[in-house]
């Protein structure tokens, strides 16, 4: 199980990654927008295993979140794109910033794989011994 951070304005599209998230076993926490995101990470960086943030928000959008991570709060934070834009997958000046993209709509199982990959990298043997 892994401590998962969601930042997503729009409220259907939050709930719904919520309950796909809980239902293959994490552990998640929801903010709003990219400012509530940065605070709750900031208060404990090594509270999350991972953020998944969507790109377009009000106030902090995904890319500034993701770069602010970087630079200092949570450098090793894997962030993870979700988008309703298949053409964001092909905007370089985006793709970069991110360890992985999702689509929406999310498959269960495209999005358990994308995560056990993540966070099998960071975590190594820790997240290696615990039940999929």
């Amino acid at each position: 199980m892994a401590k998962i951070l969601i930042a997503e304005d729009d409220r259907i599209s939050r709930e719904v990654l919520y309950a796909m998230l809980v239902a293959l076993g994490h552990s998640v926490t929801c903010c709003e927008d990219g400012c509530k995101a940065l605070d709750c990470i900031a208060a404990d960086p090594q509270e999350y295993h991972l953020v998944m943030t969507d790109i377009s928000m009000p106030g902090l959008d995904g890319v500034s979140l993701c770069n602010r991570l970087k630079e200092g709060i949570a450098p090793s934070l894997p962030v993870v794109a979700v988008t309703a834009y298949e053409r964001d997958l092909f905007n370089p000046e985006l793709v970069n910033h991110f360890h992985a993209w999702l689509v929406k709509p999310l498959s269960s199982s495209v999005l358990d794989a994308t995560l056990a990959c993540l966070l099998w990298a960071r975590s190594g043997d820790e997240y290696r011994q615990q039940p999929h």
